[in-house]
């Protein structure tokens, strides 16, 4: 083979080298938060149908400072107010619920961008995710407009609505930085990319980690609250799993932010070799995700 030739191949090799800085290992933080996103679906509908159930309890908590003035939701007598229908409505997701589902899909968005932009996708498919992305933000910035306008109670659905608030004031920053992103077109500019924006994204999957407790007072009020006598066997035993669900589900969220982090550092020049590392972290969160699919059915382990 000609030296000239070998020459042009080499330099080509290199440059492949130095442009896929960083892929490996954010496709697989992308494959680690899909398997998060996953499970999360199931955790949020069932945190849907708490926070339902916590309304039908306190039906006038937007409008109570004390839950002594609590009162049962009943169709057949109750007016109906304009601000309860997410509470109401057979379609959609509570408010709450949403906040923490609009965050999922954000992140998830954002991190089908830049693994298209990091394999060589099309700007079209970019700026599509980008503006979905943009969607969510102004979403979120609504949501945020509508809770400053409401008094909610101090339980029933309520209960959820600081972490909601702090969850969507996470979404709604993701709206200007979609709209810069929307001009970002060069693969070249991953790297730089990545790591401009490595907090905003981190942040937003540090606020559903911290839900993770008020989801949990939520899905315990649902039992608790909606009985009358002492809590049964069955009761414990679906508090126990839900108990479990929410830590099997805070691994995992940890685990996407670590797999997140060996992403970023690699795609700085400073994950040589990490992929090892991601590939342990992949396990675990695959061994949380199981363990959390046997809690959503009930199951403790």
């Amino acid at each position: 083979m000609p030296s000239r030739l070998l020459g042009g191949l080499l330099l080509l090799v290199v440059a492949g080298c130095t442009s896929y800085s960083g892929v490996v290992e954010f496709n697989a933080y992308r494959d680690a938060f899909v398997t998060t996103e996953q499970t999360s679906d199931g955790i949020l509908d069932k945190l849907a149908v708490a926070e339902r159930d916590l309304f039908k309890l306190c039906a006038n908590r937007q409008r109570i400072s004390s839950s002594a003035d609590c009162a049962e939701f009943d169709p057949e007598i109750d007016s109906f107010h304009a601000e309860d229908a997410p509470f109401i409505a057979s379609v959609g997701d509570p408010p709450a619920t949403a906040a923490f589902r609009r965050m999922i899909k954000a992140v998830r968005a954002y991190s089908d961008a830049l693994n298209g932009l990091a394999n060589g996708a099309t700007a079209e498919s970019m700026a599509s995710k980008m503006s979905e992305l943009a969607g969510l933000g102004t979403s979120a910035a609504s949501a945020i407009a509508g809770d400053a306008g409401a008094a909610g109670g101090p339980v029933g659905a309520g209960v959820v609505t600081a972490a909601a608030t702090s969850v969507n004031t996470a979404v709604a920053a993701f709206k200007p930085i979609a709209t810069a992103f929307l001009g970002f077109r060069a693969r070249s500019v991953f790297r730089e990319e990545l790591q401009a924006r490595a907090p905003d994204i981190r942040r937003a999957m540090e606020k559903a980690r911290d839900g993770s407790e008020v989801i949990f007072q939520a899905l315990q009020d649902q039992i608790v609250l909606g009985t009358d006598d002492e809590l049964t066997d069955r009761d414990r035993q679906q508090i126990l799993a839900n108990r479990q669900l929410l830590a099997n589900w805070v691994v995992m969220l940890d685990k996407s932010i670590t797999a997140f982090d060996v992403a970023v550092a690699a795609s700085g020049g400073e994950g040589e070799g990490s992929f090892t590392g991601l590939l342990q972290v992949s396990q675990d969160l695959n061994a949380a995700a199981v363990a959390a699919r046997r809690n959503l059915a009930g199951a403790t382990n």
